[in-house]
């Protein structure tokens, strides 16, 4: 999955405690790869297609998860890969509102039933569907495989079902999502994907791509220019305000919602390796060989990134909005090698 897993509900974090959390070595959201395996090849994902299948040991997600826990996460991510794939993935979510957090799941839909969605209902999960064309071929190009489409709209079909079943209940509605990379290959659907989402009641969760050199290698079918995003977000935000009365400002690199999780959270792989996120794959440490606590606080990547005011340098710094954002650290990362360098992709710091 690429990651949109970047905060759906940042408003219930405060710049205080984004703050106190950064400064403390603590968390406050966490991303857990518990697998590798995915049954599509999105030519985007920032896993590469042929990277060796690793599943995490249900143990060792218990493990993680309670030392997050004792570090004040209050949501875990989970992530694959394709998470549905994991053979215990409905525990994992029952595990992580068991200890009183909220589970969020990216998913291309593979396995999800209706029976599965109300499990998660009743676990308060917060479940985002890959969603990325509008059309049968546009889906099975952006996934990479034939059948992308029939898996998408088959729990595209169940999670409106039971979204409107908890409704007629009388009960809070569920918590869905719908994730769009925004491509050349999807351009002119997004704005329909858009108002889907909202019409539907679900968050849209709508993101520039990782610029990971498999995805960069795809060329001129995916890349789109600075201008082209600029000209997207400024396109879903009037739709927004005209449409559905809702205002939000214009930044990158997330469309309607800012991402700072490189201040307050990690990424843990299959086999226990912790990286700042998944746009930086820089290994940081191992949760096998090291307490979690002891990595956040001893790792120097983390603290540049946690104290990203004093430590980036470039163009980001004279930005009116620097003090609450800084780009994106992995297209940075990515694209310059330099976590700390201002974000290549931001429509502000480039001239086309």
């Amino acid at each position: 999955m690429n990651s949109c897993r970047i905060e759906l509900q940042d408003c219930t974090f405060s710049d205080a405690e984004i703050a106190a959390t950064a400064e403390k070595g603590r968390l406050l959201t966490m991303e857990v790869e518990v697998t590798t395996v995915c049954n599509f090849r999105c030519p985007y994902c920032y896993v590469s297609g042929d990277i060796p299948c690793h599943t995490m040991p249900y143990a060792l997600f218990e493990e993680i998860l309670a030392q997050a826990r004792k570090l004040g996460a209050r949501r875990i991510v989970l992530l694959g890969g394709e998470p549905m794939l994991h053979p215990r993935i409905a525990d994992m979510v029952a595990a992580i509102h068991a200890g009183g957090m909220i589970p969020e799941l990216f998913t291309n839909g593979v396995r999800l039933t209706e029976e599965l969605l109300r499990r998660f209902y009743d676990c308060g999960a917060f479940l985002v569907l890959k969603y990325n064309a509008m059309t049968p071929e546009g889906q099975n190009r952006m996934g990479g495989v034939p059948d992308a489409d029939v898996t998408i709209q088959k729990a595209f079909l169940a999670l409106t079902h039971v979204y409107r079943e908890k409704k007629t209940e009388g009960l809070p509605p569920p918590a869905f999502g719908l994730s769009t990379i925004i491509s050349r290959a999807n351009y002119g659907d997004i704005e329909e994907i858009w108002r889907l989402a909202r019409r539907h009641g679900f968050l849209p969760c709508v993101e520039r791509m990782n610029p990971v050199s498999h995805a960069v290698a795809n060329g001129a079918w995916l890349n789109v220019t600075q201008a082209e995003t600029h000209a997207m977000f400024e396109l879903l935000a009037r739709i927004d305000r005209e449409e559905f009365g809702l205002s939000w400002s214009v930044q990158p690199p997330l469309v309607g919602r800012r991402c700072l999780r490189n201040l307050y959270s990690c990424t843990v792989s299959p086999d226990g390796s912790v990286k700042p996120c998944v746009g930086i794959p820089l290994v940081v440490g191992n949760v096998m060989a090291t307490p979690l606590a002891d990595i956040l606080r001893e790792s120097k990547v983390i603290r540049d990134l946690r104290h990203y005011r004093e430590t980036m340098h470039g163009p980001c710094r004279n930005c009116p909005r620097f003090s609450g954002c800084y780009g994106c650290r992995g297209s940075a990362y990515q694209l310059t090698g330099d976590y700390l360098a201002s974000d290549p992709l931001c429509w502000n710091n480039q001239k086309e």
